[in-house]
């Protein structure tokens, strides 16, 4: 029997790691281990997302949620320690770019575990984004990269990690198409209708320190994005997420940025929800990289809020359009012709889970 330990703490990774578990569940000689480390910000909604991806009840939960920065990371990395000396996983699976991925990476470094990075390769080369520090980190730990695109492992070439006897490239695809047909079929049409009474809206999310924590970009951010409102006529549909609902408390003058006519605010939803929201809207206004990606999976023209993205084939294709805060370059985008969805097929033309998992159980029984 292999034991495989699965470490997740944030929603991308609690969506991502779903299909991996679905697909580990389907082998005898595998051993899943869950383990929770409590980064998500919202127990309740952590659990919802729990129940609505059929993930398994974590078996460990390290209650690392009110710590923060360089505190969180080496905190969970010592509970990380602590749990693989005990459980002695074979493998250690790991996600995308939060503190619980490098916390994870290192840990496993440090208590000789063989680790797997799921979304290896990945750059926004904005060394400022503390994201962008910990899949670099990451990377560099792992016996395997597995690597959404192309580009991603092109990524890993120019950095010279693609030549190595103890490290594996592999062309998985991405992990977050393994679930969408599994949330489009339960797409939630009262739910979005309870909100916008049946109206066209665009839908916003903020949630990057460098858009939330700098009060005069922040008021940027959303004065453009009214005045797009205004001329397009829509509504802005926005789930307030905890770092922004922080700093409306501590500058009060965010609430009148966020004109009522204009911006709908409503509280932070679940994956079911957020699918739904982007599914039914007009377009889609972010600044994640996971939801940027999920709207542009089903073929909406995506507004980033941001300098750079990681995912720059979404921007190839022409579904993704980098505008930071500038009101020109969104009007631009808006009225760029939105490609057929047909192209979206050239960069999800696998699914990641089955590669995944079978690749890890092939190397278990060498």
């Amino acid at each position: 029997m292999h034991k495989v330990m699965n470490l997740v703490g944030a929603r991308p990774q609690f969506i991502k790691s779903a299909g991996i578990s679905r697909e580990l569940a389907k082998h005898s000689t595998i051993e899943e281990v869950f383990v929770h480390s409590g980064q998500h910000y919202d127990i309740e909604m952590s659990q919802l997302f729990f129940n609505e991806l059929n993930l398994p009840k974590p078996h460990f939960h390290l209650g690392g949620d009110h710590k923060e920065g360089q505190v969180q990371i080496d905190w969970m990395t010592k509970a990380m320690c602590d749990l693989l000396r005990i459980e002695k996983p074979n493998i250690l699976i790991v996600y995308g770019d939060t503190a619980t991925t490098l916390a994870g990476a290192r840990a496993a470094r440090e208590c000789h575990i063989p680790l797997a990075h799921v979304e290896a390769g990945l750059r926004s080369y904005n060394h400022l984004m503390p994201e962008e520090y910990n899949r670099v980190q990451t990377d560099r730990l792992s016996m395997w990269l597995f690597c959404p695109t192309q580009t991603s492992i092109d990524n890993l070439a120019k950095e010279s990690l693609l030549y190595s006897s103890t490290r594996k490239i592999i062309l998985s695809g991405d992990v977050m198409y393994d679930n969408l047909a599994f949330a489009t079929e339960r797409v939630n049409i009262s739910f979005v209708s309870a909100i916008t009474k049946g109206k066209p809206y665009a839908l916003l999310t903020l949630h990057r320190n460098f858009n939330v924590d700098d009060i005069p970009r922040l008021q940027a951010i959303l004065h453009s994005i009214k005045e797009l409102a205004i001329e397009k006529g829509i509504q802005i549909v926005l789930p307030i997420h905890p770092r922004l609902t922080n700093q409306i408390v501590k500058h009060p003058q965010i609430e009148k940025w966020l004109d009522p006519s204009i911006f709908i605010k409503i509280q932070p939803v679940s994956f079911f929800e957020s699918i739904s929201l982007i599914k039914l809207s007009e377009w889609v206004l972010t600044d994640s990289g996971g939801l940027q990606k999920e709207a542009c999976m089903l073929g909406k023209k995506v507004l980033i809020l941001r300098k750079e993205t990681e995912w720059i084939e979404w921007v190839d294709l022409g579904f993704a359009h980098i505008v930071d805060h500038s009101l020109q370059k969104m009007k631009e985008a808006l009225d760029s012709k939105l490609p057929p969805k047909s192209k979206i097929t050239g960069i999800l033309n696998r699914k990641a889970a089955p590669i995944i998992v079978n690749t890890l159980l092939a190397d278990l029984e060498k």
